[in-house]
């Protein structure tokens, strides 16, 4: 898709085909940029091109900057869902994946279909819905505080070539 094609989808959804904060870019003159992704303080639009966020506001502002305290606030919190028996629906970016394994429904963040369809899929599916909560209490089982600090005892001795315990 490019920057133009989904402008012009998003007239027939918006008034002057922006959300109201950036109205007046029709003022400004050109297509606005469609973006499908950030990381760090770089966005790509949908046509593939990289853009530099030199304010620093876009990018957090749009799609965030994956600030190690946001991904382990998130991660958390898809951990408490599978914890308490709540079907997990979330990204299949990030590192979100690796923390649900099989049991969440993923979506294609930058898809807004994908996004409706895994929770209505959840919601609606009962039998669906239940699989995932059971995969979720089996999932949650492999992550504890015993586990992590085990492994990261045996990082610190193969790193230091030697038995610490």
């Amino acid at each position: 898709m490019t920057n133009e094609s989904l402008y012009q989808e998003a007239l027939t959804h918006f008034p002057g085909g922006v959300s109201s904060p950036v109205r007046a870019f029709r003022s400004v003159g050109g297509t606005p940029k469609f973006f499908k992704r950030a990381w760090g303080a770089r966005f790509e639009d949908e046509e593939g091109r990289t853009f530099v966020d030199l304010c620093m506001s876009w990018g957090p502002l749009i799609l965030g900057h994956a600030h190690p305290e946001v991904v382990a606030a998130v991660q958390a919190a898809a951990a408490k869902g599978m914890s308490f028996g709540c079907p997990v629906v979330c990204s299949s970016t990030s590192s979100l994946p690796e923390v649900v394994g099989d049991a969440a429904e993923l979506f294609d963040p930058a898809n807004d279909a994908a996004i409706r369809y895994a929770i209505e899929t959840v919601v609606s599916d009962m039998e669906k819905s239940q699989s995932l909560v059971k995969r979720g209490y089996e999932r949650i089982k492999q992550f504890s505080w015993d586990k992590c600090a085990r492994d990261t005892l045996d990082v610190y001795e193969n790193v230091l070539g030697t038995n610490i315990r």
